[in-house]
């Protein structure tokens, strides 16, 4: 994360950066639920990962709940 601004630019950048990655969990997650092909299940699988591994650790704690949410229902 970059330091703190006197006018808050580092943290709307860092903001809008969880925003980003949170966006890209969700949308990897809803092509996994079409996905029938075990190969680009295996990518999209890999792109999730690492985007959950961007996140701050309280984000990506609360993103790993909902990931076992979203596979048991």
């Amino acid at each position: 994360m970059k330091p703190a601004c006197s006018d808050g630019e580092a943290h709307v950048t860092d903001a809008m950066e969880v925003f980003i990655i949170t966006q890209n969990v969700a949308h990897y997650k809803v092509l996994l639920e079409s996905e029938t092909h075990a190969d680009k299940r295996g990518v999209l699988l890999r792109l999730l990962e690492n985007e959950r591994g961007k996140l701050p650790a309280g984000t990506r704690r609360v993103e790993i709940a909902r990931a076992f949410r979203f596979s048991i229902t």
